[in-house]
């Protein structure tokens, strides 16, 4: 097909039901799924614990911290959409994606040490310009691997609640990402003494994790379908905006991304701050928190996919989206001495609650891109999968921007390490704050902000069918 003289692609073949399932095996589901788990410990390591480990141990005001770990998502505007881009257009044996899965995960498992390892010839003067390399390194290291092996997942000739499958296993692989990030890693700080060099032991541990989750996501997808690739014509920039304007259907879930992780972002940013300083607690209760919602999240991902299937992607976000701002509120009402079995379900509400919003946003991108495929005759998941994953990342930066912008102007007080009782009241309630009021309004913008969403299962089936005009 010809789009404006722009390219000539191939329209995907249609695939009936039983080749979708046979092309979506569990070995396929699982092997794909792992790769998430290597960026989940990254990505989730540290957004929990990085803001607290420039602050308290390296002594960097939290306002600058936030600053600083929001600068790189600036970069990541550019890198994101050009490795979609570049992946988009490879031409290797080994197929247009998994190339990068191997060099990717090598520099994602390689970020965590140069984010948490600080030298000690590094002086002062030099430490916040080492900090601007480690987190402009680990926004490539990221990019480089995730964006070519998200885009797989829209290579994938599937149907529309096969998309839903498959993305289950992304969101469940996110659970075990997060688990690890949030129990492995702070018990791993504490077992080797705490401190910066607690930190720096952790860091090698969990960047090893990483390196095998990428590694097997690689072996894993060998024989993964994938369906047929655009020609791209002389002159085909690096995005064409005029075909961006046309999929607004893709440029909402950007918005409603934005949203959703902004709010996650704010949640997981300040948890450790509220452990330490609203529930007068330690990594235990850190630990039984991310555990708690981390196995919620993963038993739960069958039953958001049977909910997806009676009310549809859109009404299952927002009943979610509901649910979660409701479940966030209780969090206001606990405070030292809180009981640990009160936490547990605390925990496993919002558990449950943020399963069916990550499911929902993540099955939605494959079938924007499907859209996309079929107004224009262009298969360009490498380029939107670009600009998606820089939404992910920039909705997180803007997230631990605004906890330490918050807990700066309301007096919180760096560097005091593992000091309990040591903050102002007006920093207290600002956590507060942070971890039970801010995520649960950004959330319900998110919902609301689905509202217009028209790519339906009728709509999408049309497409895959050839029915839609």
């Amino acid at each position: 097909m010809i789009s404006d003289g722009r390219a000539v692609a191939i329209q995907p073949a249609t695939v009936d039901r039983g080749s979708r399932r046979s092309g979506l095996s569990l070995g396929l589901c699982l092997g794909w799924g792992s790769g998430t788990i290597g960026v989940a410990i990254l990505f989730n390591t540290t957004n929990l614990l990085l803001l607290r480990f420039i602050t308290d141990f390296l002594g960097v005001a939290a306002g600058v911290a936030g600053l600083l770990l929001a600068l790189s998502k600036v970069y990541d505007a550019v890198t994101d959409p050009l490795m979609g881009y570049l992946s988009d257009r490879t031409r290797a044996r080994l197929g247009r994606r998994r190339p990068y899965l191997i060099f990717g995960g090598l520099l994602c498992a390689a970020s965590l040490p140069m984010l948490f390892w600080l030298p000690a010839w590094i002086t002062d003067d030099w430490k916040v310009a080492t900090l601007v390399f480690a987190t402009f390194f680990y926004s490539t290291a990221y990019t480089v691997f995730n964006v070519p092996y998200l885009s797989m997942a829209s290579d994938m000739p599937l149907g529309y609640h096969q998309r839903s499958r498959l993305m289950s296993f992304r969101v469940s692989a996110i659970g075990i990402g997060q688990l690890l990030a949030g129990v492995l890693a702070p018990l791993l700080v504490a077992s080797f003494g705490g401190g910066a060099e607690g930190f720096a032991a952790m860091s090698f541990v969990m960047g090893l994790l990483v390196l095998t989750a990428c590694w097997t996501s690689f072996f894993a997808t060998a024989e993964a379908p994938s369906g047929p690739e655009t020609t791209p014509a002389p002159g085909q920039g690096l995005m064409d905006w005029q075909l961006l304007k046309d999929n607004q259907p893709f440029v909402q879930l950007l918005l409603v991304k934005t949203l959703q992780l902004i709010g996650f972002a704010v949640l997981q940013g300040s948890l450790a701050f509220f452990v330490l300083h609203g529930l007068q607690a330690g990594t235990g209760m850190l630990a039984a928190i991310f555990t708690t919602k981390t196995v919620v999240l993963i038993a739960t991902m069958p039953v958001w996919l049977k909910i997806s299937r009676v009310l549809g992607k859109v009404r299952t976000f927002q009943l979610a989206a509901l649910l979660f701002s409701a479940f966030s509120l209780l969090w206001l009402l606990a405070g030292p001495g809180h009981p640990l079995a009160l936490v547990i379900v605390q925990s496993a509400l919002t558990g449950f609650a943020s399963a069916g919003m990550l499911l929902i946003g993540q099955a939605l991108l494959p079938d924007t891109i499907a859209w996309d495929r079929h107004r224009s005759g262009l298969n360009r998941e490498g380029t939107f999968t670009g600009l998606y994953s820089t939404a992910e990342k920039i909705a997180f930066a803007i997230g631990l921007a605004v906890t330490g912008l918050v807990l700066g102007a309301a007096g919180y007080i760096e560097g005091q390490g593992d000091i309990v009782g040591t903050q102002p009241e007006t920093a207290v309630r600002a956590i507060y704050a942070c971890i039970a009021v801010l995520p649960g309004l950004l959330s319900l913008g998110a919902a609301l902000m689905l509202q217009r969403y028209r790519l339906s299962e009728e709509v999408m089936q049309g497409i895959e069918t050839g029915k839609q005009p």
